[in-house]
């Protein structure tokens, strides 16, 4: 498990996770996240909900509100680094309106 702060107006780089599965449980903030092979689904994640993302499922979270989230990140593999896989053919300013 892993607490993430999320700072205003951030976003991370797309990427998936090929051998695991991942939930997020909101603990405070609200924050959102694209996925889909091609990013086209846009989701928010409000304060006090989980979000479920399965291996290989494209996505990149942003918090394009003024205040810090804090998340806690549960993963079905501890090795978390070796299997995640960077999209930079996906990457785009989501704050922008990208």
């Amino acid at each position: 498990m892993q607490l993430a702060l999320i700072p205003p107006h951030s976003q991370a780089r797309a990427h998936k996770h090929e051998h695991h599965e991942t939930s997020i449980y909101a603990l405070k903030g609200t924050t959102r996240v694209r996925y889909g092979e091609n990013l086209q689904h846009d989701l928010e994640v409000p304060e006090g909900s989980f979000l479920y993302i399965p291996a290989n499922l494209p996505h990149l979270p942003y918090n394009n509100t003024d205040t810090q989230a804090t998340v806690v990140i549960s993963r079905t593999d501890a090795c978390d680094p070796e299997s995640v896989v960077m999209l930079p053919m996906l990457d785009r300013d989501v704050l922008a309106g990208g």
